[in-house]
Parts: structure tokens; sequence; C-alpha cells
């Protein structure tokens, strides 16, 4: 109850300075321990709620509604730390995925709460620090935190990764550099390899943040690689190969939208990548302009059925072509669609023609068939605009002391007198 009031009273005290520049400048230097002290509560609050639904989920709107107060205004997002931020972006995460919270009388409105608060968060925290909180995250990943952590982490460094057109100029470069390199050489060259392999997400992403980040900048990207060991460092850094390819090769085969390929060693890697790279160069760009063509069809009502015939055939006759990267680019009920047109298009042509079991498989099919390639393809599909779901999680319990909370406001309340000329509010 007495946190509860504390964090009600903290959302009166930054809603009541809306407009008082003078007053907000003066919190900013709090703003920093008042977050550090909320999203230390967002775990017990909403575990405790789900234990005991009888009490209500006043402190899990409370904590939430205090957390969107700080965070939409800007001045006060951009003063939050980074390690603040990934124990923040962490908590929500977790709120997200507990099924738990869909038990509470407004579990709902408090999932979208916490949705539309990682949004504001994106959008208003210092941009930098967001790409290291979330490529952190992706090689530090917390023990306790659900399965589809990795996949909601991923999803949000997309979304970052979108917007770099117009947000570049608010990135600072050696930063986010420093920290695509730690996640490289957290993994290791045989656990990047081991990645590629899969075509593990987190990999591709960060790879595509990379060439994002490179062929916007152009070959002056190695200027800001000033928090990153030299290319003559034992072993040498893995993220001058990427660049090197991505700066070196067509964009349409540096971009990680290929195929990934797994790296040999540390000491190879630029060269067998632009090998590779120029060796498919020809007839990967003619795949990719293909595949580019039959998506256009699709989403035209006139030429759409047709599209999605080419489209399956596109998936038989080119299983090394990665389908994901062109659809990223399309919304989700188009991915849907798509998905679904494939299914019917399977299903008409199994009814259409029987397998002839007296055919020797050919030496591919031996070893994959092209329906298995399909099968593969659509599941990936479905697997990304399909709905995550919502598991339980077990979080250690953290003192519910709302000490801190108190010597905050009342800091505020005594910054806020200063600023207006009022005497401060006491404490209820």
């Amino acid at each position: 109850r007495v946190a509860v009031q504390a964090m009600k009273s903290v959302c009166h005290e930054i809603m009541s300075t809306q407009g008082q520049e003078s007053a907000r400048a003066s919190m900013v230097g709090d703003i920093n321990s008042l977050v550090i002290s909320l999203v230390k509560r967002v775990g017990p609050i909403f575990t405790s709620a789900i234990a005991n639904p009888s009490t209500g989920s006043r402190g899990c709107k409370y904590v939430l509604n205090a957390l969107m107060q700080i965070h939409q205004e800007r001045a006060f997002a951009t003063a939050i730390a980074e390690s603040t931020q990934r124990a923040f972006i962490t908590e929500l995460i977790v709120v997200l995925l507990n099924e738990g919270v869909l038990t509470l009388d407004e579990g709902d409105a408090l999932i979208k709460a916490a949705n539309l608060l990682m949004i504001t968060m994106l959008e208003n925290c210092t941009r930098s620090y967001t790409f290291v909180a979330f490529l952190t995250l992706l090689h530090q990943r917390p023990y306790t935190v659900p399965a589809q952590f990795d996949d909601l982490v991923v999803k949000c460094l997309i979304k970052l990764t979108r917007n770099l057109q117009i947000t570049l100029d608010n990135v600072h470069l050696p930063t986010v550099l420093a920290a695509i390199h730690t996640f490289f050489a957290a993994l290791g060259v045989d656990e990047i390899n081991k990645r590629a392999l899969v075509d593990n997400q987190a990999l591709r992403v960060v790879r595509t943040l990379l060439h994002e980040l490179t062929t916007r900048v152009g070959p002056s990207i190695y200027k800001y690689c000033e928090n990153i060991p030299p290319r003559t460092a034992s072993p040498p850094p893995m993220i001058y190969a990427f660049m090197d390819v991505n700066l070196k090769a067509p964009q349409s085969m540096a971009s990680p939208e290929m195929k990934q390929r797994p790296m040999q060693t540390s000491s190879t890697l630029s060269a067998s990548a632009q090998f590779s790279t120029m060796a498919t160069t020809s007839q990967g760009m003619s795949a990719k302009s293909k595949l580019s063509a039959i998506f256009k069809k699709i989403g035209d009502k006139a030429t759409t059925s047709a599209g999605l015939e080419e489209l399956y055939d596109f998936t038989l006759d080119h299983p090394e072509e990665d389908l994901q990267p062109q659809l990223e680019r399309t919304s989700d009920a188009f991915q849907m669609y798509i998905k679904r047109g494939l299914q019917k298009v399977e299903k008409s042509r199994s009814k259409r023609h029987e397998p002839d079991a007296e055919q020797p498989p050919s030496p591919a099919a031996a070893a994959k068939t092209s329906a298995a390639v399909y099968r593969e393809r659509l599941a990936r599909i479905q697997q990304n605009v399909g709905d995550v779901a919502p598991v339980s999680v077990d979080i250690a319990t953290i003192t519910n002391d709302a000490s801190d909370l108190e010597r905050i406001r009342a800091r505020m309340n005594r910054i806020t007198a200063q600023a207006t000329g009022s005497a401060p509010a006491p404490c209820k």
C-alpha cells in the first residue's frame, strides 16, 4: 500500500510540472535513480498480484503508469542509463510473456499498457543506449527469463533497425559498433558457424543492423571503430570482415538477406566471405530480382494468384534463398496472406498430381526433398507471423520497501516548490 501511494505521488509530481521547464530540468538528475527503484518493484508487484488476485492490480497499474510518465517525457527518458534501461527492458518483456497477467481483472489492459510502454521507450530513450541494451541482452540473457524472451528482443531490434533511415543522426556509431563487436566476440567463430547453419534470428538481426550501418555510412564507417581492437589484434575482431563484405560486394549479396554461410576460421573469415560472395553474385542477383518481382505480383490484386503460384515454385527451385528478409518488409497481415496462399497452392497441387512411387529420387532430393524444403519455409513464415505464446515465469522476490521512492518523491517536492515558489506538499 505504501509503495502504491509512493508511485501515485510520483505520477502526480511529474504531471504537475508539465509545462514548467525549470522544474523538470531540476528533476532530471533523479530520474535514473527513480527508474531503478521502479524497475526493482515491477517483478514483485506483478508476482504478488497474480498470487493474490483478491488484492487487485492497482500496484501493477501504478508501476506501469509511473514508468510511462517518465518515458514519455524525452528529457527524462534520455537521462536513463544503459544498464538501467536494460534492466527495465528485461522486466517489461517478462511481464509481456507472463500468462498469469491475463488472469488479473485488468489483465488485457495491463498487457496493452506494457506494450505501449515498450514502444514509448523505443521512441524516446537515447537511441544508442537502446541498441546497446538489446544487443547485450542477446548474448547476456538472464537465466530466469522465459524461452520466448529472445524472440521479443529480436523483434525490438528489427524495429529499431528499420527506423535507422530517419534516426541515424541520433545514433552514436562508435557505441553501437562496439556493442556489435562485443556480440560477435561473445559468440566466437564456432558458435557463429553453428547459428548460421540453422538461420539463427539473433545472429541475422545483428548482421542486418551492421549491414544497414555500413551501407548507409559507407567506407568512412571504419573511423567509428575507435572502441574496437584493431585488425592486427589476435584474434582479429570479426566485425571488420563483415564490414569488408558489406562494402566490397554488391549490395544485394553483401546484405545478410542472403543465406548465412558458416565462417571457417577467424584468420580467413574476410577472404572466405568475399570469395563465396563474388562466386555467387550473378546467380544471387538474378534470384533476388525474381523474388522481388514475385512479391510485387502478389501485392497486385490482378496477379496475386499467379504470384503465389510462382512463389511456391521459387521455394522449390531456390532452397538456398531466404524469404524472411523480403517478408519482414511487409505487414503481418500480408505475411499471413502469403502463408495461407502457399498452403492452398500446395493442397491444390497435391490433389492434381499424385507422387510417383516408381521414380527414384534425385541426388538433391536424397538429402532433402523439395517438399520438405517448402514445408520448412512455410513453418518459418508461420513462426514469424504467429503470436508469441505466453509462459509462466518464476521471479525472485525483491524487497518491497518504498523508502527510496519516498526519498526521491520528497526531493521532487522540494525541487517543485523551489521552481514554483510554493511550499512542498506533505507526504501522506
